[in-house]
C-alpha cells in the first residue's frame, strides 16, 4: 500500500504479519478504517498482507520504510473521518533500489559541491592505512547533509585505483534484522552475490577458509549455517551460545585481515544508527581486526549514534557540517542555470534548508514538480514566488521519523519550542512545559546532543535555535490543531507577561501567536502594531504586516474594524511603491479605501489615498495618468487645511512632473512647498520615512543637474544629504548617493560615484527596498559605464531591469536603466541584444509618457547605430539625434545638449564631412556651458592631437 504524495511505500513486514501504512502527512489522527462499499473485495485481498485487517493512518512511517517496492494499482478504500478515498495497491515485489541515495543516483546525481576539505582529509586517512596503519573513519552528520554522496565519491575514486571496496548498509529497519549490514560486508569479501545458488555459496565459502588456514574445515558446518546455506543433512555441530559467536568472530576477522594483506582494501559501512545488536558486536571485531593491516573502515552514522570503539587511537571522527551559501549556490548554478528569474534563489534556499544537501534537492524537486520552476537541468526559470513553499513529503518524512524516536519527554519539549518559533528561550519555554526546571534542562540537553537545537546564548536567559527551519516546521505540524492553538495563546501570554516594556519590539511575535491561536481581533491589533513600529526600518516586513490587518478585518465587525482596514489600505498603497504591487492591486487598494474612507466620513485618509495612488502610478511607469491625478490634490489638502497634507501633496505633484519631464512646472512647485514647509523639516518623516524638504533639496539638485547646473546640483545634494543623516532616514540618503552617477556621466569629472552607489545598495538592502536596489543598481551600473568599465556593468543592470519586472517596482527609470544597459552590452559583445535594449527603453519611454528618462535610450541608440553600422547607420542616428533634441527643448535637460553635438560630429567624421572640428570644438563648448570640465577637457585634448587618457 502506498501513501498518496508519499516518498515512498513505507511498511514493516513481520515473520507472520505485518502491518501496511498508509496516511497524508500533516493529518491529525490515527484511525482505523475498513472498505465500504464496491471496494469491499479489496478487504479480503488486504488480508494477505495485513493481520489484523486492519490499515493506520499515520504521520510518522519513515521509521517503517524497508525498501522500493513495484506496485499494482487495486483502486482505491473509503476512509471514515476523510473527505477523500484513499488510494490502495498490492504489493507485487521488491524493486532493485534499496535506499534513499539508491533512488538518487537513479535520478541522476547533482553536482559533488562544497567537500573538499573532507575529501581531503579521507585520502590523509587512506594514505596512513596503505603505509599499514589500518585506519577506522567515523563520518557523522545528520539527515541529508550528504554522508552518503561523499562516501560514494570517495568510494569511486578507490575503485578507479584498483582497490578492492567492500560495502554494508544499514536500513531503518534493520533493528530487527540480525546481522543484516555486516553480513553484506562479508558476503562481498568472499565474493558471494546476493541470489547466488546455496551450493556455490558454499564453495566460495570454503575455498576462501581453506585457503586462510587448512585447519577451518571442522567449522564450516558454523560457517554455512550462519550464511543460511547449510548442506542438506549435514546440520552444524552443536554449540554453546556464545562459543558459536567467538568461533566466527575469530574466523572472520581472519577473513578480513588476510584480505587486506593480499589488497587494500577500503570497507564502507553506511548508517550505523541502525544497527542491529549483532552487527554492533561484529563491527566492534571488524574494527579491532582493521588495526596494524592496510585496511581502511569507513563508517557514517547521525549525532546521536555512540560507540565504545570511537576511543580507538586508529579512530578518528570528520563531522559533516552543512553547505555553504557559495556551496548551495554552486549546486544551484548545475541544477537550475543562470536565468535572471532565479537570482536570490540560492539564498532562500539555503534559509530553509541550512546548507543540508538532501534538503536542498528535494526542495529543487518540489518547486519543479510543482511547476514553479520551469525548463531542463541548467535551463530552469522561476514562474512563481516561492514565499509560501512548503515542506516536501520526502524530507517531512525524515525529519518526522527523527522526532518520532524521541523520547515522550524530548518530544513533550520539542513541539511546544516549535510553536514558540524556530529560536526561542528557556523562561518562555518554560512557561508553556509541564515539565519541572531539572527535566526541562535535561531534555534541552538531549534535543542539543542529538543536533535538534543549538544553543545561542546564555546570558541574560538561555536562547535556543533549531538547527534545521525545516525540522521546526515539521515539529510544529506533526501536533493536533487545538493543542496548537492553545500553546500559542500561551505562548503569547507568556510574551506579554515577559516583555511589558517592549511590546512594539515583541508585536509582531504576538500578532503571529494570536493568529495561530484563532484570536483575529488581537492578532490584528498587534499586526498593525508591528507594522508602525517597522516603518522606515524594514519596509517588506510592516508590508507583510499590513497585509494581515487587511485580511484579518475582512469579517470583523464595527467601526474599529473598518478604521483599521482602512488604515491598512492607506498604508499599503503608501509602502506598495517601495516594496512592489501588481497594478490592479493597486487600484483595488485605492478604489476600495476611497469608499471606505467616504463610508467613514474621513477625507483627509481619502486624500492621502488619492496621493499614494499617483506614487504608485508614476512609479510603475505611467507619468502621464499619475499627472492628471496629481494635479488636484493641492488644492483638495488646500482645503483641508492640514500643513502636513498641503506639503506632501505639493512633494508628490513635483515628482508628478518630473517624471513626466516637466522640470519647469516642479520647480514652481517645489517653490510652494518649501514656502509652506517654512524649514521645518520633519514634515513627511511620519508617513513615508522623509523630510519632504530635504527630498525637494534633493529633487532640485538632480533638475539642476539634468539642466546643466552640476555644480549647483551637488550643493543641493549635499545639502539633503546632511539632513537625511541627521534624521536617520536611510531610503532617501541612499537615493541621494544613487544620483552621484548623473553629475559624473555629465561632467566627466570624479564624484566618486561608482563608490556612493555601492553604500547606496547596501542601505536599501538593509532596509528591504526593492525600490531602492533598483535605484542603486541602476546607479553603479551607470557609474562603471562612465569610468570605461561598460562591459562590469551588465551584471546590476540585468538585476535591476529583472526587479523592475518581476517585482513591479521602479519601472519610471525602464527607459533610462535600458539605455545604459544597452552601451554595457555592446562593450560585453552582444551586439543584438544592444540593439534591442536601446529600443526597448525608447518604447518604453514612450508609452509611459517619461520624457525625461527616454533621452539616454536615444543616447544610446546613435552610439550603438555608429558603432555598429558606420556610415549605413546614418539615418538612423540622425533620427535618434532629432529625438534627443525634441525631448530636451520639452523638458529643458540641456545636460545632454552637448552628447547630441558630440555624436553629430562622429557622424560627420564617419560620412567624411570636412566640419569635423568645427562640429567638436561647439561641442566643447557646450560642454563648458554645462560646467562638464571633463568632457570638454577631454575633447580638447582630441582637438590637439593628444592621446585619449
Amino acid at each position: 500500500v502506498k501513501r498518496q504524495h508519499a516518498l515512498n511505500l513505507s511498511v514493516r513486514m513481520g515473520l507472520n504479519s505485518g502491518e501496511v501504512v498508509v496516511g497524508k502527512i500533516g493529518d491529525d489522527l490515527r484511525m482505523d478504517y475498513t472498505a465500504q462499499g464496491p471496494t469491499v473485495g479489496l478487504a479480503a485481498r488486504m488480508e494477505q498482507l495485513s493481520s489484523p485487517n486492519t490499515v493506520y493512518l499515520s504521520q510518522h512511517t519513515t521509521d517503517l520504510v524497508s525498501g522500493y517496492f513495484d506496485l499494482d494499482d487495486l483502486g482505491e478504500f473509503n476512509v471514515k473521518g476523510l473527505s477523500e478515498p484513499v488510494p490502495v495497491h498490492q504489493l507485487v515485489s521488491t524493486g532493485a533500489l534499496r535506499t534513499r541515495f539508491d533512488v538518487s543516483r537513479s535520478r541522476g546525481l547533482t553536482r559533488f559541491v562544497g567537500r573538499d576539505s573532507d575529501m581531503q582529509a579521507l585520502e590523509s586517512a587512506l594514505e596512513q592505512a596503505q603505509a599499514g596503519n589500518g585506519q577506522v573513519v567515523g563520518i557523522v552528520a545528520e539527515a541529508g547533509t550528504g554522508k552518503s554522496r561523499l562516501c560514494f565519491e570517495f568510494t569511486e575514486r578507490c575503485r578507479n585505483l584498483g582497490m578492492n571496496v567492500l560495502e554494508g548498509h544499514a536500513v531503518p529497519h534493520g533493528k530487527n534484522i540480525p546481522y543484516l549490514p555486516m553480513m553484506q560486508v562479508f558476503r562481498a569479501s568472499l565474493g558471494i552475490g546476493e541470489h547466488d545458488d546455496p551450493s556455490l555459496v558454499r564453495e566460495r565459502i570454503a575455498g576462501r577458509m581453506l585457503l586462510i588456514d587448512e585447519t577451518l574445515r571442522d567449522i564450516l558446518p558454523v560457517l554455512f549455517d550462519f550464511f543460511g546455506v547449510s548442506e542438506p543433512g549435514a546440520p552444524p555441530p552443536s554449540m554453546d551460545p556464545e562459543a558459536r559467536q567467538r568461533v566466527l568472530f575469530d574466523v572472520l576477522r581472519r577473513s578480513v585481515r588476510e584480505r587486506e594483506r593480499e589488497r587494500s582494501t577500503v570497507t564502507l559501512i553506511e548508517d550505523l544508527h541502525w544497527f542491529d545488536p549483532g552487527s554492533e558486536v561484529f563491527l566492534e571485531q571488524l574494527v579491532e581486526a582493521t588495526a596494524g593491516t592496510n585496511g581502511l573502515l569507513l563508517v557514517n552514522f547521525r549525532p546521536e549514534y555512540r560507540a565504545n570503539w570511537m576511543g580507538q587511537s586508529y579512530y578518528r571522527q570528520l563531522p559533516l557540517t552543512p553547505l555553504g551559501p557559495d556551496a548551495i549556490q554552486e549546486l544551484l548554478d548545475d541544477l537550475l542555470g543562470h536565468d535572471p528569474s532565479i537570482r536570490g534563489l540560492a539564498g532562500v534556499i539555503h534559509g530553509r534548508t541550512a546548507g543540508n544537501p538532501f534538503f536542498t534537492e528535494e526542495v529543487i524537486r518540489e518547486l519543479i514538480e510543482s511547476g514553479n520552476l520551469v525548463g531542463e537541468r541548467g535551463a530552469y526559470r522561476l514562474e512563481v514566488p516561492i514565499e509560501k513553499l512548503g515542506v516536501p513529503g520526502s524530507v517531512q518524512s525524515v525529519l518526522a521519523a527523527r522526532i518520532d524516536r524521541l523520547s515522550e519527554r524530548e518530544k513533550g519539549v520539542i513541539h511546544p519550542a516549535a510553536v514558540i518559533g524556530k529560536e526561542f528561550t528557556e523562561p518562555i519555554l518554560r512557561a508553556v512545559s509541564d515539565l519541572t526546571t531539572a527535566d526541562l534542562g535535561e531534555s534541552l540537553q538531549a534535543l542539543k546532543s542529538a543536533e535538534f537545537i543549538y544553543e545561542q546564548s546564555l546570558y541574560p536567559v538561555s536562547e535556543f535555535a533549531f538547527k534545521h527551519p525545516l525540522t521546526q516546521e515539521v515539529a510544529l505540524g506533526s501536533q493536533l490543531h487545538e493543542r496548537r492553538r492553545r500553546t500559542h495563546a500561551a505562548v503569547a501570554r507568556a510574551i506579554e507577561a515577559a516583555f511589558p516594556a517592549k511590546l512594539d519590539e515583541q508585536a509582531g511575535l504576538l500578532a503571529h501567536h494570536w493568529e495561530e491561536a484563532g484570536e483575529p481581533e488581537t492578532a490584528a491589533r498587534f499586526h498593525r502594531r508591528a507594522a508602525e513600529w517597522l516603518s522606515g526600518q524594514d519596509f517588506a516586513e510592516a508590508q507583510r504586516h499590513w497585509e494581515r490587518v487587511l485580511d484579518l478585518t475582512q469579517d470583523l465587525p464595527g467601526d474599529d474594524a473598518l478604521r483599521d482596514a482602512l488604515r491598512a489600505r492607506e498604508r499599503l498603497l503608501a509602502n506598495g511603491w517601495r516594496t512592489g504591487m501588481r497594478e490592479e492591486q493597486i487600484e483595488a487598494l485605492a478604489a476600495e479605501g476611497e469608499a471606505l474612507a467616504t463610508r467613514l466620513g474621513d477625507p483627509l485618509t481619502s486624500l492621502q489615498i488619492r496621493g499614494t495612488h499617483a506614487v504608485n502610478l508614476y512609479l510603475a511607469g505611467h507619468a502621464d495618468r499619475a499627472l492628471g491625478l496629481a494635479r488636484a490634490l493641492p488644492a483638495v489638502a488646500d482645503g483641508l487645511d492640514d500643513l502636513d497634507s498641503r506639503v506632501e501633496m505639493r512633494s508628490i505633484l513635483m515628482d508628478a512632473f518630473v517624471q513626466s519631464g516637466d522640470f519647469e512646472a516642479a520647480l514652481r512647485t517645489s517653490e510652494e512647498l518649501l514656502d509652506l514647509a517654512g524649514g521645518d523639516l520633519t514634515l513627511g518623516s511620519e508617513r513615508f520615512g522623509l523630510s519632504n524638504v530635504a527630498w525637494t533639496t534633493t529633487r532640485r539638485g538632480w533638475i539642476a543637474s539634468e539642466q546643466g547646473r552640476p555644480a549647483e546640483g551637488l550643493a543641493d545634494l549635499e545639502k539633503a544629504i546632511e539632513v537625511f543623516r541627521e534624521l536617520d532616514q536611510g531610503e532617501p540618503l541612499s537615493f541621494c548617493f544613487s544620483f552621484y552617477p548623473n553629475l559624473e556621466e555629465f561632467t566627466g569629472n570624479d564624484h566618486q560615484a561608482l563608490r556612493l552607489a555601492h553604500q547606496a545598495l547596501e542601505i536599501v538592502d538593509r532596509l528591504g527596498s526593492p525600490l531602492g536596489r533598483v535605484i542603486a543598481l541602476a546607479a553603479i551600473g551607470r557609474a562603471l559605464v562612465a569610468e570605461g568599465k561598460a562591459a562590469e556593468a551588465v551584471e546590476p543592470l540585468d538585476e535591476a531591469v529583472a526587479l523592475m519586472q518581476d517585482r513591479r517596482v521602479s519601472r519610471q527609470v525602464r527607459p533610462f536603466t535600458l539605455g545604459v544597459l544597452a552601451e554595457a552590452c555592446l562593450a560585453s559583445g552582444d551586439e543584438e541584444r544592444a540593439r534591442s535594449s536601446a529600443d526597448d527603453g525608447i518604447r518604453f519611454g514612450r508609452e509611459g509618457g517619461l520624457r525625461a528618462w527616454e533621452i539616454r535610450a536615444h543616447l544610446a541608440k546613435a552610439r550603438i547605430v555608429r558603432a555598429l553600422d558606420g556610415a549605413k547607420g546614418r539615418e538612423a542616428i540622425e533620427q535618434a539625434l532629432t529625438d534627443m533634441e525634441a525631448l530636451i527643448e520639452t523638458t529643458g535637460a540641456r545636460a545632454y545638449t552637448p552628447f547630441v553635438l558630440e555624436e553629430r560630429a562622429r557622424l560627420a567624421s564617419l560620412v567624411g564631412d570636412s566640419d569635423v572640428n568645427t562640429r567638436l570644438e561647439a561641442a566643447r563648448a557646450a560642454f563648458v556651458a554645462c560646467e562638464a570640465t571633463g568632457h570638454a577637457a577631454r575633447i580638447a585634448r582630441e582637438l590637439a592631437g593628444e592621446p585619449p587618457e
